[in-house]
């Protein structure tokens, strides 16, 4: 609450009068202060963190992809212990929120779980980006498919004025 309200130095008295902080207490603290594009200060607070989890880990890869810090959020994700769907969807996501959308591509092959969540990130992340072409390859290689993404990608087509590429799909 006080970081959201931009009193980030109370909120970090807080946190530091903690008798006791658990994993979840230094995630908040964290989360905050990327919220707010204080991402030194997150790091610098991540590397204190005795036992990080996922979670913390994705907080900061996502934070450094929403500032353009690509390569330090490949670090955090190649230096992960144990990486999970989202931590995975995470890293995707910023791939192609940032124009790299062949690594995006490998990476979501590489990865070795994918949810229905999966798929939807990387094929809405491509039509958002204008890539119909593989957003359809990708809607083509679905285990299960659902009609949200036929919506979306048939809207991308008729959206770039590709009306007979959407009568096609």
């Amino acid at each position: 609450g006080y970081v959201n309200n931009g009193m980030v130095d109370t909120a970090l008295g807080v946190f530091n009068e903690m008798p006791v902080k658990d994993v979840i207490s230094w995630n908040l603290v964290i989360a905050g202060l990327v919220k707010i594009k204080m991402l030194n200060l997150a790091e610098h607070l991540f590397r204190e963190i005795a036992t990080p989890d996922v979670a913390s880990w994705t907080i900061m890869i996502k934070g450094l992809l929403s500032v353009g810090r690509i390569a330090e959020a490949r670090e955090y994700f190649d230096g992960m212990p144990i990486r999970d769907v989202q931590a995975w969807e995470t890293m995707i996501v910023g791939y192609l929120e940032n124009g790299y959308v062949e690594i995006a591509e490998v990476l979501f092959q590489k990865m070795p779980n994918k949810d229905q969540s999966s798929w939807n990130e990387v094929i809405g992340g491509l039509v958002s980006v204008g890539l119909l072409t593989d957003a359809v390859k990708f809607f083509g290689e679905m285990p299960q498919k659902h009609g949200r993404l036929f919506n979306l990608i048939l809207l991308g087509f008729i959206r770039n004025g590709l009306v007979r590429e959407a009568h096609t799909f």
